[in-house]
C-alpha cells in the first residue's frame, strides 16, 4: 500500500512513498491539492464550477475525467475514494500544512520542528489561469497558512527568551510578516532579555517605520514604554562636589597626578571596551540584517528578485549561510533557458537555416512566421496561406525557399526573402499532409499523408514546383505520421498510425523499395510522431535514428541492420518531437518535458537536464552550431535553450563505476577508475591527457600520485609502483587492499585491507616499516599526519585507531556507532569522523590522542562516504549514499547543500588552492564545484541583469543606505 505525502508550505512537492514525482498539467496538481487541503467528499458537479467554470457539463466531465486519470498514472489508485458522483481525498495522504496545525493545536512545537515547517508561501509560485474561484482559494489558504507558520515559530520560542535559538525562530516569524505586531514584540523582548538594547531599539524602528509606511500607524504604547525604560547606554550616576564642602589643596601633590593618569587609563579602556561592545553590537545588527534576507530570499518566489536578495545578504553579512542563500539561488534557476518569443496560437512546427540564421515558426492558425536567431526579432511579414495547422517546415539547401505542409492538405513553397508564396502548390489525394523532408543534397522532397502514402518530389526537376516521381507508394495501415532522410545512401525511414518504422530505398531508377528487415518487437504501441535521424553519416554507410510515439517512448536505430534499442527515456504522454543534436536524441512531449539520451555508440556525458514547462510541446529544432535548440508548445510559446550553456561554478562530465579523484594543481584534475586508466581533465573537465598503464584488470581501484614522476595503484592484494624510469616494482598484502594514502612528502604509503591489517611502506627503501593487524574488521580509511609521525585509522568495528609511527604504539577510540570514513585538518589538531547514521563528529587531537567531542554535524540521511577538509581547514566536506554533498563551515556548523549527484557519492577531491571541490559518485558523474564567491557574485548579477529598486530597498534594507549591488 503507497504512502502519499504532499508538501504545500513554498513550491509544491508531492511524494509516494518518499520518492518525489511529478503530475502532468497545473490542473492536475490543483485538484489535488484542494481536495486534500480541504479534507472533504465533493460531487462532481461542485468541482466543475471551480476548475472549469467555462465549460458545459459534458465537456466538464471530460476533463475532470481526464485530469483525474493523469493524478491516477502518477499517483495508482490509492489516493482518492470515489463513491459514485463523488471523490474524496484518501486516509493515506499526508498534508505538510495540516500536520502544522494539528502541531499548532497541541502546543508542543519544538525548534527543529517548526523551521522545518517555514518552506514557504502556501503553493508558492503556483497558480492556473482560467478558475477564479480556485485562486480565491489559494489566496485565502495562503493567509491561513502564513498565520500557522508564524505561530509555530512563536510557539517555539516562547520560554526560551534568553537562548540564541529564539531569536533565529523570531527573526523567522518577522521575516514572514514583517508588520505583524506579536513577532515584533517577541523579538524586541527577547533582545531586551538578553541585554542587547541597542539591537532591540532597531528592530524597534525598523516596525515603527514600516506601519507609517505601510498603514500610517504607530508602535503599540506598551513597546514603546518597554523601550524607554531600557537606556541604551548604562552610566554610573556621579556626585557633584561642591567647594563649600570641601577644601582643596593648591599645593603640588604627586598622588593626584598618579591618580589623574589612573583616571585617564581607566577612561581610554572604557572607551575601548565602548567601541568593542559597540562594534559586536553592529555585527550582530548585520548578522540579523543578513538573515533576515536570506529569509526574504528563499521565500521569494520571483527569481531576480531571489537573487538580488542573497546577493545583498552576503554584502551584508558574508557567512556561510548568506553564501547557502546565494548558491541555492543560482542553482535554482532553469539551466540552460535564454529567453522565449510568444505567439497567440499553439506552436506545432519549427525549422532552422542555419546559414542566413533564420528560424521559421508554424503555427497551429496556419500561419508562418521568420525571426532572426541572432536577435530573435522577426523578418519582414507573416506568411499566411494555409487554412489549418502547419504540420512541417523545411527550408531548401540549395536556394532561398521554406518548404511547409499543413493539416489542409497542401504543400507551399515560399520566398524567404519576399515573405510571399511561390511557384505550385502540391497536394495528395485527400487528408492532410502530416510531414515532409528534404535530403542533404536537395535533389528530393518527401511527404507523407492521412491518405497512408508516401511520395517523393523531385526538386532536380524544379525547386518550386516539383513533379511526383513515380506512384505514390502506400507505407502503412493507417496515417503517416513521420518521414526523414537517414543520411546514409538513399534511405529514408517512416512511421505511422500503425505504430511501425520502416526503412526504404531510392533505387537507381527513382522507385522506391521497402528494406528487407527482421521484425523488431520494441515497436510503438501507438503513433509514430516523429523521426530523426543523426547529421553525419557513420563508417560504411552506418546511420542512427530515433522514433517517439503516442506511448511516450524513444526508440533508436542502427542500420544497415535494422538493431534497435528501447531507451530508459521515457515521456508520461505523448512524445511530439525528436531532435538529433552532438551525439544525442533530444525529444520532448506533451507533458511539457525537453528529454535527451546519449546515442549509445560510445561512452558519453550523461543527458542534459531541462526545466519542465507547463504546457505541451509540439516541435524542436536545432541551430547550425547544434548550440540553439528551440522548441515550440502548445502555449504559443518558442522557448530558446543554451545547450552550452551550463552554470560556470558547475561542471560536470561522465565517468566509470569506483573512481578516485586526485588534484596535482588547481588546473588539472586526475580521475583514475577501476579500468587501468588515469584521464587528467582541465578546467572545463575536458580530456587533455589519457594514460592506460599495463595492468587492466578490472579491480585496479586505488590509485595515488604521491610524488612527481610516481604512480602507485592497487590490483586485488597487490601494489604497483610505476617510476620514471626506473622499472616498475609490486609489493602484495594477505587479502584484498581497501584503501591507500600517502604522507604529505609522499615517502609512505599507508596501505589498509579488506581484513584489517595495516601497512606503512617505505617507499625510499622499498620496506614495510609498520604492520598491524586488526581481526575481523575492514580499514575504512586511512589518514597520516602532517608530519608523517602519526597514521589515524578508521575500522568498521566502531574503533579509530591512532598509530605512533614513532614510538611504534597505539590508542584507540571506541565510538557509539560505526566509522564509516574519516578526515583530519591540515594542522592536525581536528579529527573528523563520519558514522553509519549520516551525521559528523569532530574530535580534538593532541599528542596523538582523540579528546573530547569537539561538534556533531547533521545534514545527510544515509552513510557517510567521504570527508575531506580544505587547506585552510575553515571548510569540511562530506560525501554520503544520500547523493548529496555538504559543505562545513567548521567554526560555526553551517552549511551548504550540493545536490547535482543523482545517486550516492563515492570520493571528494579539493584542489590545493582550495577553490574547487571535484566530487565522483555513482551515477557515473564526476563535478567540479567553483567555490569562489566572488564568481557567484558576478553570476547572480548576470543571471538578474538589474539592481535592486529604490522601493525594494526601502521594503527590504529600510535602515541602510541604497546601494547599487551590481555594476551598471
Amino acid at each position: 500500500m503507497s504512502r502519499y505525502r504532499l508538501s504545500f508550505s513554498g513550491p509544491p512537492i508531492v511524494e509516494v512513498d518518499n520518492q518525489a514525482v511529478t503530475l502532468p498539467t497545473r490542473k492536475s496538481l490543483a485538484l489535488l491539492a484542494f481536495l486534500a487541503v480541504e479534507q472533504k467528499l465533493y460531487h462532481r458537479n461542485q468541482l466543475l464550477t471551480i476548475f472549469w467554470p467555462d465549460l458545459d457539463q459534458g465537456r466538464g466531465r471530460a476533463a475532470l475525467r481526464r485530469e483525474l486519470s493523469r493524478i491516477n498514472k502518477v499517483l495508482g489508485d490509492e489516493w482518492r475514494v470515489i463513491e459514485g458522483e463523488t471523490v474524496q481525498i484518501s486516509e493515506q495522504v499526508t498534508v505538510d500544512v495540516l500536520e502544522a496545525e494539528q502541531w499548532l493545536d497541541e502546543d508542543r512545537v519544538g525548534a527543529k520542528t517548526a523551521v522545518s515547517f517555514n518552506r514557504g508561501e502556501f503553493l508558492a509560485g503556483f497558480g492556473i489561469p482560467d478558475s477564479p474561484d480556485f485562486d480565491l482559494w489559494q489566496q485565502q489558504q495562503a493567509t491561513k497558512w502564513q498565520a500557522t507558520r508564524i505561530g509555530l515559530l512563536l510557539n517555539a520560542a516562547n520560554g526560551n527568551l534568553k537562548g540564541e535559538t529564539a531569536v533565529s525562530l523570531l527573526k523567522q516569524a518577522v521575516a514572514i510578516d514583517p508588520l505583524n505586531e506579536n513577532s515584533n514584540q517577541q523579538l524586541i523582548q527577547t533582545y531586551l532579555a538578553q541585554n542587547q538594547s541597542i539591537t532591540a531599539q532597531k528592530q524597534y524602528d525598523q516596525f515603527a517605520a514600516l506601519l507609517e509606511t505601510e498603514l500610517n500607524a504607530k508602535p503599540p504604547s506598551y513597546l514603546t514604554q518597554l523601550l524607554q525604560s531600557r537606556p541604551l547606554i548604562q552610566q554610573d550616576d556621579v556626585v557633584e562636589r561642591s567647594p563649600e564642602n570641601h577644601s582643596i589643596s593648591r599645593r603640588f601633590n604627586p598622588r593626584i597626578l598618579v591618580l589623574g593618569a589612573l583616571v585617564v587609563g581607566l577612561l581610554s579602556m572604557g572607551i575601548w571596551w565602548g567601541r568593542q561592545q559597540w562594534l559586536g553590537l553592529q555585527n550582530q545588527v548585520d548578522v540579523a540584517t543578513s538573515n533576515q534576507l536570506v529569509a526574504q530570499a528563499q521565500a521569494a518566489t520571483d527569481p531576480d528578485l531571489k537573487l538580488l536578495l542573497a546577493l545583498a545578504a552576503y554584502h551584508q553579512e558574508p557567512s556561510m549561510v548568506s553564501e547557502e542563500a546565494l548558491f541555492g539561488a543560482l542553482n535554482s534557476l532553469p539551466p540552460h533557458f535564454v529567453t522565449s518569443i510568444a505567439h497567440e496560437t499553439a506552436v506545432t512546427a519549427l525549422a532552422t537555416k542555419p546559414s542566413e540564421q533564420l528560424l521559421a515558426v508554424g503555427l497551429t492558425n496556419g500561419d508562418i512566421y521568420l525571426y532572426d536567431t541572432g536577435t530573435f526579432e522577426p523578418v519582414g511579414q507573416v506568411m499566411s496561406g494555409h487554412e489549418r495547422r502547419i504540420m512541417s517546415l523545411k527550408f531548401l539547401p540549395n536556394d532561398e525557399l521554406l518548404v511547409s505542409a499543413s493539416q489542409d492538405g497542401t504543400i507551399r513553397f515560399w520566398d524567404i526573402e519576399t515573405q510571399s508564396q511561390i511557384g505550385g502548390t502540391l497536394t495528395h489525394e485527400s487528408g492532410s499532409i502530416n510531414d515532409i523532408d528534404v535530403d542533404l543534397e536537395g535533389k528530393f522532397l518527401l511527404s507523407g499523408g492521412s491518405d497512408q502514402t508516401v511520395r517523393l518530389w523531385d526538386l532536380s526537376v524544379s525547386q518550386t514546383n516539383p513533379p511526383l516521381i513515380g506512384q505514390p507508394v502506400q507505407a502503412h495501415e493507417g496515417a503517416v505520421l513521420a518521414v526523414e532522410f537517414l543520411h546514409a545512401e538513399e534511405v529514408f525511414a517512416t512511421g505511422g498510425t500503425d505504430g511501425e518504422v520502416i526503412e526504404w530505398f531510392i533505387q537507381e531508377n527513382l522507385s522506391i523499395r521497402k528494406e528487407p528487415i527482421d521484425v523488431y518487437s520494441e515497436q510503438h504501441s501507438g503513433s509514430v510522431n516523429d523521426i530523426a535521424s543523426m547529421l553525419y553519416v557513420g563508417f560504411d554507410s552506418v546511420a542512427y535514428y530515433a522514433s517517439v510515439g503516442l506511448d511516450g517512448k524513444l526508440i533508436e536505430y542502427y542500420r544497415p541492420s535494422f538493431q534497435a534499442n528501447l531507451n530508459e527515456l521515457m515521456h508520461d504522454i505523448s512524445a511530439e518531437a525528436v531532435v538529433f543534436g552532438h551525439s544525442e536524441f533530444y525529444s520532448a512531449g506533451l507533458d511539457g518535458q525537453i528529454l535527451s539520451r546519449p546515442v549509445q555508440i560510445d561512452f558519453v556525458p550523461p543527458p542534459f537536464q531541462f526545466s519542465k514547462i507547463d504546457a505541451g510541446i509540439f516541435a524542436l529544432a536545432f541551430d547550425e552550431q547544434l548550440d540553439l535548440l528551440f522548441s515550440g508548445d502548445e502555449d504559443g510559446n518558442v522557448i530558446i535553450w543554451d545547450i552550452n550553456q551550463t552554470r560556470p561554478f558547475i561542471h560536470k562530465t561522465g565517468a566509470r563505476d569506483d573512481v578516485t579523484l586526485a588534484f596535482q594543481s588547481a588546473e588539472e584534475l586526475f580521475v583514475a577508475n577501476g579500468y587501468g586508466q588515469v584521464r587528467i581533465l582541465d578546467q572545463g573537465l575536458e580530456n587533455i591527457d589519457f594514460v592506460r598503464f599495463e595492468e587492466r584488470d578490472n579491480d585496479a581501484k586505488h590509485w595515488l600520485f604521491p610524488v612527481e614522476g610516481l604512480a602507485v595503484f592497487s590490483v586485488g592484494t597487490t601494489v604497483h609502483f610505476h617510476p620514471e624510469r626506473t622499472s616498475s616494482w609490486t609489493f602484495d598484502t594477505k587479502s584484498p587492499i581497501a584503501k591507500m594514502v600517502a604522507s604529505s612528502d609522499g615517502s609512505l604509503i599507508g596501505i589498509g585491507t579488506l581484513s584489517g591489517e595495516v601497512i606503512v611502506f617505505d617507499w625510499a627503501t622499498r620496506q614495510v616499516s609498520f604492520k598491524f593487524q586488526n581481526n575481523n574488521a575492514v580499514v575504512n580509511d586511512l589518514i597520516f599526519s602532517a608530519n608523517g609521525e602519526s597514521l589515524l585509522v578508521g575500522l568498521n568495528n566502531q574503533r579509530v585507531i591512532v598509530y605512533d609511527l614513532e614510538n611504534r604504539n597505539s590508542r584507540r577510540r571506541r565510538l557509539s556507532d560505526e566509522p564509516t570514513a574519516v578526515s583530519v585538518s591540515p594542522n592536525y589538531d581536528l579529527i573528523a569522523i563520519g558514522l553509519e547514521d549520516g551525521s559528523i563528529q569532530l574530535f580534538h587531537f593532541e599528542n596523538n590522542r582523540i579528546g573530547n567531542s569537539h561538534s556533531q554535524y547533521d545534514g545527510h540521511d544515509e552513510p557517510i562516504t567521504d570527508l575531506s577538509f580544505d587547506g585552510s581547514g575553515n571548510r569540511l566536506a562530506s560525501a554520503s549514499w544520500d547523493s548529496n554533498i555538504q559543505l562545513w563551515d567548521v567554526a560555526t556548523g553551517a552549511s551548504i547543500l550540493l545536490d547535482d549527484h543523482e545517486r550516492g557519492v563515492s570520493d571528494l577531491a579539493w584542489s590545493p588552492n582550495g577553490r574547487y571541490l571535484a566530487s565522483a559518485g555513482w551515477d557515473n558523474r564526476i563535478i567540479r564545484w567553483d567555490l569562489n564567491v566572488e564568481l557567484w557574485q558576478e553570476t547572480a548579477c548576470l543571471a538578474a541583469n538589474r539592481n535592486l529598486t529604490e522601493e525594494e530597498w526601502s521594503t527590504y534594507l529600510p535602515n541602510e543606505p541604497f546601494t547599487l549591488l551590481c555594476q551598471e
